[in-house]
């Protein structure tokens, strides 16, 4: 397993471990966002291209709009 990978895990483990224990649901929410993006780096780096577009796409682009809209309107 390549050190860049680990690296990319330790850093995704931390982000979720943050994501979890925060105050703030903003601060939840980019840090949901780091993870998937740390998601789909790892998916380039082990060839799987096509997922890792779709990941960015899909998740870090569309879910996380919806997120950050609900959250910024609910807590009005």
């Amino acid at each position: 397993m390549s050190p860049v990978i680990i690296i990319l895990c330790v850093i995704s483990a931390v982000l979720a471990v943050t994501m979890l224990f925060t105050k703030s649901p903003i601060t939840s929410a980019l840090c949901l966002l780091g993870v998937l993006i740390m998601t789909a780096a790892i998916y380039g780096l082990i060839g799987e291209h096509m997922i890792a577009t779709l990941q960015l796409v899909v998740y870090a682009g569309a879910i996380m709009v919806l997120f950050i809209f609900s959250i910024s309107t609910l807590r009005q």
